[in-house]
This record gives structure tokens, C-alpha cells and sequence, in this order.
């Protein structure tokens, strides 16, 4: 599950630098470093929620939390399994390209698919939500742990694309 979430985040930060103009093309060795990313964050946050909450009262085990972050992932496999191959079927091999970017080429698709990416994102969002309040009562306390594990993974994801050494778009 981590490894399918981590491979789709992945995508999506390479998508998004399509948006944003930065020359960012994603490399498939950099792949088990995203997905170490994911594995170190989320059991960060399993501890981190673990001794947070239990001062509040809580007394859950890391792999309660844990268990409570990856349900929040599904989405994210859904939308790999569904939107990656379509991604790679409207672009082709212009998906890993610069030369003409995919956003070049058919910029209405580009735009479809980050807002389908995005959903997914806001609804796999809504669900570490949910499953954080429904352990906590807290819907503030919810909502600032979702932003906060969302905010580092794709942070640490993006900055691992970004500090790839480029490949030559001529």
C-alpha cells in the first residue's frame, strides 16, 4: 500500500512541476527513495501521534495509527491504478519529456488530470481526517495532524524531485 501511495505521489509531484513551468522530470531510479520517504513519515507520524495523544488519554498502539494513515491512502492507490495508465495512454512518451512538455502539447488534459489528482489528494485528505477524529473526538486536532503529515510528504517528495540531477530535454 505504501509502496503504490509512494509511486503515486511520485507522479503527482512530476505533474504538478508540469504545471508550475519547473524543468522537473521524475527518474524511475529515485522511486524506492519516494517510497522510503512515505514509510519514514508515516511511522513518524504512528509515534509521533502515539505519544501526542497519549497525553490527551489515548491509549491506541503505533499500528492503530499507523493502520489510520494508510486507510487515508487508499485513494491514492485508486488513483494510481486508474489515473497512471491513462496519464501514460493521453501523453505517451511526451509524459517524461520536456521537449515538448505534456502541458505543450494538450494542455486540457494536463489541467483534467491535476484536478482528478487533486481530488483524490483532498479526499485521501479528508479521510486521515476523519480517522483521526473518529480515535480523538478532536476535530481541530484532526484536521491539523492531516495538514501537517500531508504538508511533509509531499514537501520531502517534491524537494527529492527537485534535487534530481536533470536529464538532457535536447
Amino acid at each position: 500500500l505504501f509502496l503504490i501511495a509512494s509511486i503515486k505521489i511520485y507522479f503527482v509531484s512530476g505533474l504538478y512541476s508540469f504545471y508550475t513551468t519547473l524543468p522537473i522530470i521524475p527518474e524511475f531510479q529515485y522511486l524506492p527513495a519516494g517510497a522510503l520517504i512515505l514509510i519514514i513519515v508515516s511511522l513518524t507520524a504512528a509515534f509521533f501521534l502515539k505519544f501526542l495523544y497519549l497525553k490527551s488519554g489515548f491509549s491506541l498502539k503505533v499500528k492503530d495509527y499507523l493502520s489510520i494513515i494508510s486507510y487515508s491512502l487508499v485513494p491514492l492507490c485508486i488513483s494510481a491504478v486508474l489515473l497512471i495508465p491513462l496519464e501514460f495512454i493521453v501523453f505517451g512518451e511526451h509524459f517524461f519529456s520536456l521537449n515538448p512538455s505534456p502541458i505543450e502539447i494538450k494542455p486540457l488534459f494536463v489541467y483534467v488530470f491535476l484536478a482528478l489528482e487533486t481530488g483524490f489528494i483532498l479526499w485521501s485528505f479528508f479521510l486521515l481526517i476523519i480517522g483521526v477524529k473518529t480515535v480523538t473526538s478532536n476535530t481541530y486536532l484532526s484536521i491539523e495532524t492531516a495538514f501537517f503529515y500531508f504538508a511533509i510528504v509531499f514537501f520531502l517528495t517534491f524537494q527529492l524531485i527537485l534535487n534530481i540531477p536533470m536529464i538532457n530535454a535536447n
